[in-house]
């Protein structure tokens, strides 16, 4: 008979940062080497997740809202004249009805960089949008990048 994980613990160490199901299905297996395959762990932990919190669904109509915010981890990057190594930041939106994503490297947080990456991603993927939303709080931007970037001109001013 094989051993079932403990899925409270599974779950709790899933909040830490770098902490996947796969690192946590090896250590599993490490200790269970008869244990459960890696897809059957994945669908038994999802059965498990699914009963703690159902998901709260939101409708968007496509092409209407794109969430931006960057992501915790840093990544490096050199630059090939120099060979100086710099961390990037990750800027990454994402489109609410179909859940596209973008996302690019960046040098910094900074208001340039932040508005540049909702043009480059506007002009990568999509026409426009009508509305963003912002983890102003997460990406340090406070009410600047809310009010320059309520995009009621579908983007065209983060254009010029």
């Amino acid at each position: 008979m094989r051993v079932l994980p403990d899925w409270e613990k599974v779950h709790q160490e899933l909040k830490k940062r770098s902490v996947t199901l796969r690192l946590l299905w090896t250590e599993y297996r490490e200790a269970h080497p008869e244990g459960y395959g890696y897809s059957q762990y994945c669908e038994l932990y999802r059965r498990y997740a699914r009963k703690l919190d159902p998901p709260m669904c939101k409708k968007y109509k496509a092409g209407k809202k794109l969430f931006v915010d960057y992501a915790g981890d840093t990544v490096p990057i050199t630059d090939p004249e120099s060979g100086e190594v710099r961390q990037a930041q990750i800027f990454v939106a994402t489109m609410g009805a179909s859940s596209y994503t973008y996302a690019e490297a960046q040098l910094s947080q900074e208001i340039p960089h932040w508005i540049g990456g909702h043009v480059r991603a506007r002009r990568a993927r999509w026409g426009g949008w009508w509305g963003c939303k912002c983890n102003s709080q997460a990406s340090g931007k406070g009410n600047v990048s809310r009010s320059v970037l309520s995009l009621g001109s579908g983007g065209r001013d983060a254009d010029r």
